[in-house]
């Protein structure tokens, strides 16, 4: 959406799964050791210490943990469905070639779902209960060094290209995600409401 953050990696196509993961660890790393950004973190903090009008004030976001989780239990089935073709592309079968092409074109549809829309759409809650969102990225980092440890079992796969391919394009859409709200949180009183747009279409966890 235009206006909003967009976490770029340079030559991303001729990257490794590995190098895209460390280029999003840096991004989260460079994010909170910008001077401007350290000094508006200390400074909602303290208002929402201090100003309990500022606290209470609603906002509209999604919960980034419900992301996470459903995320989480969807990557679970993924992995399952890879390691159901073992490492000999040989040996695949029809029918689980079909089932995916099936999940590659699914995966971005589902996490678009997470991110605002019907498996987890924005509503309104307070600046306070916000920020949690923001804490998540703290903890994001460890989040990202499992997927590359997990990478590790399925590199040798023929499904290893949908798994990498769904982990980077959940894993900048996250860091997109937390950075933006907190770049539209205004410690003045312009903190708006934008109603979420209203999906028709909701997705199973996997296949």
């Amino acid at each position: 959406m235009e206006g909003r953050y967009q976490l770029y990696l340079e030559n991303e196509d001729q990257m490794t799964f590995t190098e895209k993961m460390n280029g999003i660890k840096q991004e989260i790393v460079s994010f909170f050791s910008k001077n401007n950004n350290q000094n508006k973190i200390k400074e909602i903090y303290e208002k929402v210490k201090n100003d309990s009008n500022f606290a209470k004030k609603e906002v509209m976001c999604e919960d980034l943990n419900i992301s996470l989780n459903i995320y989480d239990e969807y990557l679970e089935g993924m992995t399952r469905f890879i390691s159901e073709c073992g490492s000999d592309e040989d040996e695949i079968n029809d029918e689980w070639k079909s089932k995916y092409q099936k999940a590659i074109n699914k995966d971005t549809p589902f996490i678009e779902s997470i991110f605002g829309g019907v498996n987890n759409s924005p509503s309104q809650t307070t600046v306070l209960e916000s920020l949690g969102n923001l804490e998540i990225l703290i903890d994001f980092i460890p989040k990202i060094d499992k997927y590359l440890m997990e990478s590790n079992i399925y590199k040798n796969s023929p499904g290893f290209p949908l798994f990498e391919k769904s982990v980077v394009e959940f894993s900048k859409t996250m860091v997109e995600h937390v950075i933006d709200e907190f770049c539209q949180l205004n410690t003045d009183d312009e903190t708006g409401n934008n109603q979420a747009e209203e999906k028709v279409v909701k997705y199973k966890l996997f296949l």
